[in-house]
Parts: structure tokens; C-alpha cells; sequence
């Protein structure tokens, strides 16, 4: 939750004047300028959910049936800040299903950022780098070949570039688009969009190479993909016996720079937005809002199809960048730096329903201050249940660990042998090793616990639950963590144990409590001994007293029972 201080330090910037439009009546469109463009995608995404869900009902096939209410569900409320009236979402729930507009959107923007991230490394490494934008094509073929056409696509391109000729390329990125093919309904066109850096060496007569050597290169790497996979590649089929290949000059978005290294940063957010932008368009998805034989085999050819891919030290560069992790404080900070510069901003829940007509509806009940947390919390609660029974899991391993090395104490403590006293050691010794990454593992959840604001972090190795105040505490990663856990829990057991001695019934039954009461005394000594030649514990023998160097606290004796 945002803090107090925070909260009113937002509060006194903002006029908290109410909106004067018609709460019950208002839509994301009437309150954003985008707000238009989000719900049509939606509704593009509803359509297609439908047809999934009726298929799945007609044909009692409970997969597609899911699949569309998966779909139908995505983003049927989103949290949203309208600021300057430009409507941006905080968090809404996703299908990430291929044939959704609004997770094709996401995953769009997703590599767009990427690419704009590596763009300083690049324009470092190879600040005269200039670019070209190319459009690779390819016969249309049938629907039901499509697979195995992108297929073929897409190890062409990649096996083009390892020739010689392009040995001028830096790097790049593709991304496929398929639309319905033109000359035929049973028929798709699938085409590769790229933006290609080169080094300017590319650019002297002697390396250049036209469009036509591009068109060359790419027909026979074509060729060859096409035998392999048994489909027929016929050169007559090209007006010049090979694809067409289209490349241009990148340029600015007036058309009076050319692209390069130099001035990306500055130029190039056009140009990479629309390579990176969709696979298939939602108006080409469905026909006529309808999901007809063609697309029902679409959606069987493109499953698993990689639809992006980069090239050369792009790859590299893009693959190096480390994830963008969810953290509950930062997310507080990109709201409050988002709307810092407009106090008149909106925040509100939009609803995907059936009034008028289907469309996003300002639900408009609560303080817009509230949207913020609610939407914060919202976005953090699916990181903080996955985390959560990770945890558990994690933690039920490390219990278990260290009964296994309890295990082997047991059979240290039996053992008669110098030989199998080693064996028994060397044993430990992997065993101990197996638990230190354990915790590490275990810091690392419960970090990510702190980070998605369940948990507050007391020292290195202790946390605790924001709400229930429950308290986590994580062993030390080393041979004296592992083992003071191993007391700990041979401690709670002897306790344990002698209390049941009061409770005993019978001679019979108080004997063999006293039996595993000595066996737990007998390891907890071997166990501290360890902790003493680690040099944690020291030993005062006058008193028959283990100290834990650390602390300067004496341990509690544990006697044997006579």
C-alpha cells in the first residue's frame, strides 16, 4: 500500500475537483484519446473468444471451450491513469493467447522497449552503423502448408545471413505478419518485416548488393529449405525467378534522415514499432467479425511458431539484458512520476460490459487514489501467490534435508569402522552442500516476497509477513547455518520427547522414550562438536557448557537419562 507520507504528498499536489461527466454513462474512449483504439481491440478479441467457446460447445471439445473463456476473461477490467488524456493501464489480467489483440499489443510493446534498450550498446560498438528496412516475401501458399512454410522461412533467413556476402550485417530483428492470401480463400500470405544494421563498408560499390542479389540470396536458401521439407519451389513462380525482396533505406518518420546509429535513438521509434508491432492483424483474423474454415486452420498451422526473431549481435545484446522484475516500490514510483505532471489526472476501473453496446464503462465509485492501490495490489497479488507456495515448497526441501543429515549422524554415531566413519563424513559433507544452496534459493524467494510487498526484511536472514506478522527466518549458507539448524530441530524433537516421559503409561512405553530422548542427547553432543570444530562454539569444560561464540550465550545442557 502506498505509504501515508506518500499518499499526502500526491494529495496536497493534486485538485481533487470531481469530473463532471456523467459517471454511469462514461467510457474509456469519452475520458482518453487512445481510449478508442484499446476498446476496439478488445472487441476484436471478444469476437474471437466467442467463436472459440461456441465451437468448443458444439463440438464438446473442453479445450477450445477454455481457451475462449480464457480469451473472454482478458482484460474485462483493466485498471487505467488517464493523464494529459492518454489512457494508460496499471494492470489488468491477461490470456496471453495468440489470437488476442490486446496480448499481441502487449507482447509488441514488450520487444519494442527491448530494442530501444540495446540501442546506446549498439550505437557505442558501431556508432556508423546505418540501417535498412526489408520486406521478405514468398509465394502464398496453402493454409494448410503454412507451418511448414514459416518453418522453412525461417531457417532460410537465418542461414542467409551466415553467408559471405552478408558478412557486412551487425545485426538485426524480424518479425513475421500473415495475412489473408489475395489470390485464393484457402490461401495465406506470410512475409518477414526487418530492420537490418550494417556497417558502412556495406555501402561501397564494390560489397553493395541490390535488391535483386537480395531477392538471389534468399530464393536459394529458399530452395533448399523448401527440398528438405518435400514442398515444391518452383522459380517460375517469380516474375525475376526468385521472391521478391524489398529493401529500402531506413528514414526518419518526415522521410529526411536517413537511420543510423548516430540518430535511432532520436529517429527510429516509428520504424522499430512497426516491425515489432503484430503477427496478424484482428480485421484479417476473423472475416467478417466471423471465425470461418480459414482461420480455424490458421490457428492449427501457427501454434508454436516463433514469430520474432533477431539476428547477429542483436541477439546477443537483446538475450544479455536481465529480466524487468516486478517490484511493489518501483510500480508506486512510475505511477507517481506518470501523473506528477497533471493534477487533473483520472484514475478508475474500466469495465468491458454490455450497456448501450459492448464497451469499456467507467465504473467511477471510489476515490481515485484507492484505483492506484487497488491496482498496485492487484498486480502484486499474482506475484505474491506464486512466490508463496514456492516457498512452501522450498522450505518443505530444506525440512527434509535436514532430516537427512540426521539420518547420517545416526549412522555416524553406530558407526565401528575408521573406513566407514569417512564414508559417513564425505557423506555429511555433500549433504551440507546440497542444503547451502537451498537457502540460497530460499533468500532469493523471500526477497522476491519483499520486493512484491508481502514480506519486510528484518536482517539477512529473517522476514516477516506484512499482514499476519508471521516471521520467516532463513539459516546462514554455510556448514554452521545447516548445522545449528540441524540442533535446532534435533532440540525441538528431545523436548518434545521428554515431555511425553510425564505421560508414559507403562514401563514399557516410558523405555523407549527414554531410548530415543538419549539417542536425540547423543547427537545434539556430535552435532555441537561439529559446531565447535567450525569455530562457532566454544567449550567450557568445568561446567559441562557449549557457548556460542556469536551470541556469548551458554547453550542449555542436555543430560542423558540413566
Amino acid at each position: 500500500m502506498l505509504s501515508g507520507e506518500r499518499l499526502s504528498a500526491i494529495r496536497a499536489k493534486v485538485n481533487r475537483a470531481q469530473c463532471s461527466q456523467n459517471k454511469k454513462s462514461a467510457t474509456l474512449s469519452s475520458v482518453s484519446i487512445n481510449g478508442d483504439r484499446i476498446t476496439e481491440r478488445k472487441k476484436e478479441s471478444f469476437k474471437t473468444a466467442n467463436s472459440f467457446i461456441i465451437r468448443g460447445k458444439i463440438e464438446e471439445n473442453e479445450t477450445l471451450t477454455k481457451r475462449g473463456e480464457r480469451s473472454l476473461n482478458c482484460a474485462q477490467q483493466r485498471y487505467v491513469v488517464v493523464v494529459n488524456g492518454k489512457a494508460h493501464t496499471v494492470f489488468t489480467h491477461r490470456c496471453r493467447s495468440r489470437h488476442c489483440q490486446n496480448c499481441q499489443r502487449i507482447k509488441a510493446f514488450v520487444w519494442q522497449e527491448k530494442m530501444k534498450e540495446i540501442i546506446p550498446e549498439l550505437s557505442i560498438n558501431f556508432k556508423n552503423g546505418k540501417y535498412l528496412f526489408i520486406t521478405f516475401t514468398v509465394k502464398n501458399p496453402k493454409i494448410t502448408n503454412l507451418r511448414l512454410v514459416l518453418k522453412c522461412m525461417s531457417r532460410a533467413y537465418a542461414k542467409m545471413f551466415q553467408r559471405k556476402a552478408f558478412r557486412f550485417v551487425v545485426g538485426g530483428i524480424r518479425s513475421t505478419e500473415i495475412t489473408r492470401g489475395k489470390s485464393g480463400d484457402d490461401e495465406a500470405h506470410p512475409h518477414f518485416h526487418a530492420i537490418i544494421c550494417l556497417k558502412t563498408t556495406y555501402f561501397k560499390k564494390e560489397n553493395y548488393l541490390s535488391a535483386d542479389e537480395w531477392g538471389r540470396h534468399w530464393g536459394e536458401c529458399l530452395e533448399a529449405e523448401f527440398k528438405k521439407e518435400g514442398l515444391e519451389y518452383n522459380a517460375a513462380d517469380y516474375p525475376k525467378g526468385f521472391p521478391r525482396v524489398d529493401i529500402r533505406v531506413a528514414k526518419s518518420a518526415d522521410g529526411k534522415q536517413e537511420i543510423t546509429n548516430k540518430n535511432i535513438a532520436e529517429h527510429g521509434d516509428q520504424l522499430i514499432n512497426y516491425v515489432l508491432k503484430y503477427s496478424i492483424k484482428g480485421s484479417d483474423l476473423l472475416k467478417d467479425g466471423k471465425a470461418d474454415k480459414w482461420f480455424w486452420e490458421f490457428d492449427k498451422q501457427v501454434k508454436g511458431i516463433r514469430m520474432i526473431a533477431p539476428v547477429g549481435v542483436v541477439k546477443k545484446m537483446l538475450a544479455d539484458l536481465e529480466r524487468d522484475q516486478f517490484d511493489y516500490y518501483k510500480e508506486q514510483e512510475k505511477i507517481e512520476k506518470l501523473i506528477a505532471d497533471d493534477v487533473n489526472f483520472k484514475a478508475d476501473k474500466a469495465v468491458f460490459k454490455k450497456e448501450d453496446d459492448f464497451d469499456y464503462y467507467m465504473e467511477s465509485k471510489k476515490d481515485r487514489f484507492q484505483y492506484i492501490i487497488e491496482a498496485i495490489e492487484a498486480k502484486a497479488y499474482n506475484y505474491q501467490c506464486y512466490y508463496k507456495a514456492l516457498l512452501s515448497d522450498h522450505l518443505l526441501a530444506f525440512r527434509s534435508g535436514i532430516d537427512g543429515i540426521i539420518e547420517n549422524f545416526k549412522k555416524i554415531k553406530n558407526t565401528k569402522t575408521r573406513e566407514g566413519f569417512e564414508i559417513l563424513e564425505k557423506a555429511e559433507m555433500g549433504l551440507v552442500k546440497i542444503q547451502c544452496e537451498r537457502i540460497e534459493r530460499l533468500q532469493f524467494i523471500c526477497d522476491a516476497l519483499v520486493r512484491v510487498g508481502l514480506y519486510k526484511k528484518m536482517s539477512d536472514f529473517e522476514y516477516v509477513n506484512i499482514h499476519t506478522k508471521d516471521k520467516t527466518t532463513i539459516a546462514k549458507n554455510n556448514i554452521v547455518g545447516v548445522m545449528k539448524a540441524v540442533e535446532e530441530k534435533l532440540l525441538n524433537d528431545f523436548n518434545q520427547d521428554f515431555m511425553r516421559l510425564e505421560n508414559a503409561k507403562s514401563q514399557d512405553v516410558f523405555n523407549t522414550v527414554v531410548d530415543r530422548v538419549n539417542e536425540k542427547s547423543a547427537l545434539i553432543k556430535l552435532v555441537r562438536n561439529e559446531i565447535l570444530a567450525a569455530g562457532a562454539y566454544a567449550y567450557d569444560a568445568d561446567n559441562c557448557e557449549y557457548i556460542d561464540l556469536e551470541t556469548n550465550e551458554r547453550l542449555e545442557v542436555i543430560a542423558t537419562i540413566e
